[in-house]
């Protein structure tokens, strides 16, 4: 089963992004399904997928592209 799919019956799992977690921001998580690294958030039992990155992509890059270059 996809991991993504245990995400329905245990919205709790994965870990926190570690580098979030450095921030002091910690209601995102992450779980791996390979190649892929899906981040995401919960509200009670509602689990919302955030983001779907390549794993062998850094993630702070990602994030600071986007910042710099999708600012409207």
């Amino acid at each position: 089963m996809p991991k993504i799919k245990v995400l329905e019956a245990f919205p709790n799992i994965g870990r926190a992004i570690p580098e979030l977690e450095g921030l002091n921001i910690s209601i995102y998580r992450e779980i791996f399904e390979n190649p892929w690294r899906i981040l995401f958030r919960t509200d009670g039992a509602k689990v919302f997928v955030l983001a779907v990155f390549d794993g062998r992509r850094d993630l702070e890059e990602v994030i600071i592209k986007r910042l710099l270059f999708d600012v409207r």
